[in-house]
């Protein structure tokens, strides 16, 4: 019998600029986030971002209660069968500290970097899978560490990261999403448009991540994307953000005219710009972020995928800690994955050594 295994991804980490206080947009909604489901037994997969976490190492008197946190967490998810995999950001190797700020070259060129030197790129990598490895093994002898998500996707160009990864046993990438194109000299360059699928696994080449290599050593997981149009036809219906004091009531046409709805909270604002700012970079397809998404809409997806398909198949969600909003919305899904024949929620530990 076909099964889909549905990867619940999360990109645990502040901003990219290092903007927001750990505690507040790692730890607290994750938390919320492990207790909603383990009430389903369903399995979350971390992307952990260790350069902010050894930045912060490095002042251990200022940030002790961080780092008591993040190691806290860890802990934590794996014990309760949760995944930890690696996230890595590169600009944080020139954070500095001060004035109760981080302050670091936030360029295409600081962003790139591991994809730009070969011996770095090792050194980190190898670094960070080292820490996990020695800190999760303690807990669970089976950990390991095999997944790899880039910070801002940034896997190209794609030699000397594609190398280090698997010269560190690191076999599976999961930062291509179809569709994805950025030509910006302050946020770096990427084109995914040519990747076959919007979420089956490939050997990827390791010249070029977007394309396929049966013959290559790492397997490429891509997050799950669908088209714009879809996207956008849904949100005109569905896009109404509400609370007990607010509703928020606007259509995308308007958005698209001036950017600015009419009437919007504070948070609501935040969280609709998010979606449609998002949008730009992906030329005709949008990621699913399950942690803000909608559960039934995110139902229907996999619905249809699930009837293409006559094997398995693996999709890997994405979402980030920050972003972990709509707490029901979360538990409603899980819901109704845990009531389907056919649905399963897998780490990706396990759907990378299902699939390779």
């Amino acid at each position: 019998m076909r099964n889909i295994d549905i990867i619940l991804t999360v990109d645990y980490e502040i901003h990219g600029n290092g903007k927001g206080k750990f505690e507040d947009f790692c730890y607290r909604p994750t938390e919320m986030m492990l207790d909603i489901a383990n009430k389903f037994n369903a399995k979350i997969t971390f992307m952990v971002e260790m350069e902010h976490y050894f930045a912060m190492k490095k002042q251990p008197k200022i940030f002790k209660d961080d780092i008591t946190l993040f190691e806290k967490q860890l802990t934590r998810a794996i014990s309760e069968g949760h995944d930890v995999q690696l996230h890595l950001h590169p600009q944080w190797l020139n954070a500095i500290y001060k004035d109760g700020i981080w302050k670091f070259p936030y360029t295409a060129k600081e962003i790139a970097l591991l994809c730009n030197d070969y011996k770095l790129a090792y050194d980190r990598v190898k670094k960070a899978k080292n820490w996990l490895e020695n800190n999760l093994k303690i807990i669970d002898i089976n950990y390991e560490c095999i997944g790899f998500r880039a910070g801002y996707f940034q896997m190209q160009p794609s030699f000397n990261i594609t190398r280090a990864l698997l010269d560190n046993g690191i076999i599976c990438d999961t930062s291509v999403a179809k569709g994805m194109y950025r030509n910006n000299d302050s946020v770096g360059k990427i084109d995914y448009r040519s990747v076959n699928s919007e979420f089956y696994p490939y050997r990827a080449l390791l010249d070029d991540v977007s394309k396929e290599d049966k013959s290559s050593s790492l397997i490429e997981m891509p997050i799950f994307t669908l088209r714009v149009n879809k996207i956008i036809r849904k949100l005109k219906k569905t896009l109404n953000i509400k609370d007990k004091t607010h509703k928020i009531s606007y259509t995308v046409s308007k958005i698209q005219r001036s950017k600015v709805p009419l009437q919007v909270n504070p948070a609501g604002k935040k969280v609709i710009n998010k979606l449609m700012n998002k949008r730009w970079d992906f030329h005709g397809y949008q990621y699913v972020d399950f942690c803000i998404g909608y559960p039934h809409k995110m139902i229907k997806v996999i619905t249809k995928i699930a009837k293409k398909f006559d094997q398995d198949s693996p999709i890997v969600f994405m979402g980030h800690s920050k972003d972990f909003i709509f707490a029901n919305h979360f538990r409603m899904f899980l819901e109704q994955i845990e009531v389907r024949t056919g649905y399963s929620i897998k780490t990706l530990r396990s759907a990378i050594r299902k699939y390779y």
